[in-house]
């Protein structure tokens, strides 16, 4: 097979027509390019990425870190820094008229994005947040609002949950003083 590729790029570089110069070019280049490393040597959670040398595999970089510590990760549209921080909740019993409140965060001037994941111990299943069903009774909801610079956060729902290890990361920019 590696024979009779050679000989199509080596004949399709030899035809004068118009354009086939480049085709042949793009044969070539797909021949020539680099194979995906084997996994040997890639540690759990890297991804494949393309170094200087072609393909290799690496560790994720910026965007997928999360932190219970607060930290700049870029600007938002308005010039201000932008802010994340992922908050905790062990547990927490939500249903029909019943609400479970996350820890708050002060300073905030402007919630961008919200979202997070739990583990419903009713259903022995892991859920993203917000997370609806088709019939919107069976969802977990959240409801995220600054109120003079502190942001509060609850989670509610129309059906009974026993929630554990609640995750919830905000992206926010901070009142300037």
């Amino acid at each position: 097979m590696e024979y009779i590729f050679k000989e199509v790029i080596k004949m399709t570089k030899e035809i004068e027509i118009e354009g086939f110069g480049a085709f042949a070019e793009a044969l070539e280049g797909i021949y020539n390019r680099p194979a995906i490393p084997a996994t040997t040597g890639a540690t759990a959670g890297d991804v494949l990425t393309l170094g200087s040398d072609g393909p290799e595999w690496a560790a994720p970089s910026g965007g997928n870190e999360y932190s219970t510590d607060e930290r700049a990760v870029g600007t938002f549209a308005d010039g201000k820094t932008l802010y994340e921080k992922t908050l905790y909740l062990a547990s927490a019993t939500i249903g029909s008229g019943t609400t479970a409140s996350l820890p708050s965060i002060t300073g905030v001037e402007n919630v961008i994005v919200v979202g997070g994941c739990c583990y419903n111990a009713t259903d022995s299943r892991h859920y993203p947040i917000p997370y609806t069903r088709v019939n919107d009774t069976e969802s977990v909801k959240l409801q995220a609002h600054v109120d003079s610079g502190t942001l509060s956060a609850i989670l509610f729902s129309g059906q009974s949950y026993s929630l554990t290890d609640i995750y919830f990361t905000v992206r926010y920019t901070k009142v300037t003083v």
